[in-house]
């Protein structure tokens, strides 16, 4: 499971790390409402998408009464059209790569390199 640090690394880590970005060293500290550089600004759609493809993971559904296959750049877009939460397909995940859901859908994860036809 990876590399196990040792109680000394980590007491030297955190002593290194300590108080750096932290507080009023921290560049933003205080920055807040009209002084935040987003005040009054929402990300465009186009960003949005960037951003939930960077961090989801990519779902492609199959609904087995009409064979129609859908893609969804996470969880969460998934969810949100077959009417469950994101955590229902989280917990089932963790178990296998695919699944069957609600007797109408078979939900599976992307292959990191399969061409993208995504939905938001």
């Amino acid at each position: 499971m990876g590399y196990k640090h040792s109680e000394e690394s980590k007491n030297k880590i955190r002593a290194s790390l300590l108080g750096k970005n932290a507080g009023k060293s921290n560049p933003m500290f205080g920055v807040l409402g009209e002084n935040h550089p987003m005040f009054g600004k929402t990300h465009s759609e186009e960003t949005k998408l960037k951003m939930s493809k960077s961090r989801g993971t990519a779902v492609e559904v199959i609904d087995l009464e009409t064979s129609v296959r859908s893609s969804y750049v996470s969880f969460n877009k998934a969810a949100e059209v077959m009417g469950v939460s994101a955590a229902a397909l989280t917990k089932r995940f963790k178990k296998t790569n695919y699944f069957i859901l609600k007797g109408k859908y078979r939900v599976e994860k992307k292959q990191e390199n399969s061409p993208s036809n995504d939905k938001s």
